[in-house]
């Protein structure tokens, strides 16, 4: 699943399953009204060059079940620790 906006109900990605919340080069927002169970594989970006901003799962009234991998790309220069 890939993709900006809302589900309206549980989100249920199993194994094998991809979710990218925007697309997969670029920042994006997914709101799941309910519960977000994942067992598959969560791409989340980030930019920290110009503003605070990365990809974003929520969920508003649910809680969340990880079980899966989450991986992290950056786009741009400029990622700071700390």
């Amino acid at each position: 699943m890939m993709g900006n906006g809302s589900i309206f109900g549980d989100l249920v990605a199993p194994s094998g399953s991809i979710v990218v919340p925007g697309a997969s080069a670029s920042i994006g927002t997914l709101t799941v009204t309910n519960n977000i169970t994942l067992a598959g594989k969560l791409l989340l970006n980030l930019n920290r060059t110009n503003a605070l901003t990365s990809s974003k799962l929520v969920s508003l009234n649910g809680s969340i079940t990880y079980g899966g991998t989450l991986s992290v790309t950056k786009h741009r220069p400029g990622l700071a620790g700390g």
